[in-house]
């Protein structure tokens, strides 16, 4: 579950829900390596909410947003299975 929550892949969903890709364009940046470079971002912009805000208020904007992709995981057929057979 954990890899499928921090993949790139998921990182740049979020960056583009959030529409970062915009705000780069806007102040004249380029983004060459859309994948990558947007999962990145993403995750340093987690990074400095996290530095400047107090560790339950990142919680508050975070947990909503994970708990909706672990839901859309979890229901996924090709997942379902193994979530099931997980130990707890």
């Amino acid at each position: 579950m954990k890899t499928k929550l921090v993949r790139n892949t998921q990182l740049e969903y979020y960056a583009q829900y959030y529409e970062m890709n915009l705000i780069v364009e806007k102040m004249g940046g380029r983004i060459q390596r859309r994948g990558k470079q947007l999962a990145d971002l993403f995750e340093a912009y987690v990074g400095a909410v996290y530095l400047e805000l107090e560790p339950e208020q990142v919680n508050e904007w975070l947990e909503p947003l994970f708990l909706a992709t672990c839901e859309e995981i979890a229901n996924q057929s090709e997942y379902h299975g193994e979530w099931l057979s997980t130990p707890r």
